[in-house]
């Protein structure tokens, strides 16, 4: 039976870092514009990868340390994999319009693919047994891998070849735009490919898992990237500016995290732990009344009361009522 490890403080750094950059820009996206289809499929990617983010150091980490448990938090793992490579190529096909423009029989085809393929990644047929050569765990794959592998890497080539089409065809802001994103996709999904399904499947070893939460952010730095200079998805610059709030509120977060680190803790113990997470939940809070000023509704609020003020000293019925009242 394996031992169980905890999780370390580099993961959960990583982890934060991710979550937060992908909720965030995700959120911003989507609310650019809920009707259209290329927002929300990025939403909907932004929502598997957050999920990936969160349940790929439990596969590593299990509460109960037995095969049976990391195996199954490991099929979980690949379940939300199996969902990135057709959402990708939706998205990659849809980009940059409001509607989906693939034929009905493709687009059933690809979302019939996708479940089922996520169906079979919590069985045994994508990973059968786990093993633990010098500790390490490394599941045994099954008879359906090779229709995983046609899933997940599948789907993300073509994906890859939608987009460099485009970018053939496109001219200007838009040629730009594509080369961002197409940028993003690149670097983020070959690395998680890498680094956490070739490695296992075929090398054998899962020492690179750990790095998979972390790839989601080099999409993230191409797209802020592309907000801030281009207007990608012709997002608002007081977008740019809250991609801009979040990167720097992250770097102060990290820096102030290291400085307690190596000066507080010489003279007081401190649970490491308890100490990442307290920064978390205070990059989360900061977050979140940040995101709370970008909301219409709050500002229309705020501005009520002197457009009020001044309309009822402007008013001729007020002043005639001020006069009655002083004689």
């Amino acid at each position: 039976m394996p031992a169980a490890t905890a999780i370390t403080n580099t993961e959960i750094i990583l982890g934060i870092i991710a979550f937060v950059l992908n909720t965030y820009l995700g959120l911003a996206v989507y609310m650019k514009n809920p009707k259209s289809w290329t927002n929300r499929l990025f939403f909907v990617l932004v929502f598997v990868l957050d999920a990936y983010i969160i349940v790929n150091p439990v596969s590593l980490h299990p509460l109960s340390a037995t095969p049976e448990n990391q195996l199954s938090w490991i099929r979980i793992v690949m379940f939300f994999a199996a969902l990135m490579g057709p959402l990708l190529f939706l998205l990659a096909h849809t980009f940059p319009h409001n509607r989906i423009s693939l034929s009905p029989f493709y687009l059933v085809t690809t979302i019939i693919v996708m479940l089922f393929t996520a169906g079979t990644a919590l069985s045994n047929l994508v990973f059968e047994s786990i093993s633990y050569p010098m500790g390490k765990p490394v599941p045994t794959p099954g008879v359906g891998m090779p229709f995983f592998f046609f899933d997940f890497a599948g789907f993300i080539l073509l994906a890859f070849a939608v987009i460099i089409g485009k970018y053939r065809i496109a001219k200007g802001m838009e040629k730009i735009r594509i080369k961002y994103f197409l940028g993003g996709i690149t670097g983020t999904f070959t690395l998680i490919g890498l680094a956490t399904v070739f490695s296992v499947v075929v090398f054998e070893t899962a020492s690179l898992v750990f790095l998979g939460p972390i790839f989601p952010v080099i999409l993230m730095i191409f797209l802020a990237y592309a907000i801030a200079q281009h207007h990608f998805l012709d997002i608002k610059p007081i977008i740019a500016r809250g991609v801009s709030f979040i990167i720097l509120l992250l770097l102060l977060a990290g820096f102030y995290t290291a400085a307690l680190l190596l000066v507080v803790n010489r003279f007081i113990p401190i649970d490491l732990n308890l100490l990442l997470i307290f920064q978390a939940l205070l990059v989360v809070t900061a977050v979140s009344f940040h995101f709370l000023e970008q909301i219409p509704g709050a500002s229309r609020t705020k501005s009520s009361s002197p457009h009020t003020t001044t309309a009822m000293r402007s008013s001729p019925n007020s002043r005639t009522s001020w006069r009655k009242l002083s004689t």
